[in-house]
């Protein structure tokens, strides 16, 4: 951890907190693609790191399959014990 005495001109710095009213539990959305290389079977729930900009967490995902790719409201999605490989 560095002073504000021992950082250099120029260097960037980036500060984060939560506002008052965030708490430690929220709920995110991502859609994710696999790489042509990874061909490993991630069963939901288990642990993973993200990273969203500068923010890394540590997640446990629940995986689920758009039903209405359309984006309607109201659409669907269908829950998956894992990630597999084809998708």
């Amino acid at each position: 951890m560095q002073t504000f005495e021992q950082i250099k001109l120029g260097q960037a710095i980036i500060l984060s907190t939560l506002f008052p009213h965030e708490c430690k539990v929220s709920t995110m959305h991502f859609k994710i693609k696999r790489t042509f290389e990874n061909e490993e079977i991630v069963p939901s729930k288990s642990l993973m790191e993200f990273s969203a900009g500068f923010r890394r967490l540590v997640i446990k995902p629940t995986f689920s399959m758009e039903l209405n790719a359309a984006g309607a409201q109201g659409d669907k999605n269908k829950y998956m014990r894992f990630l597999r490989k084809d998708m």
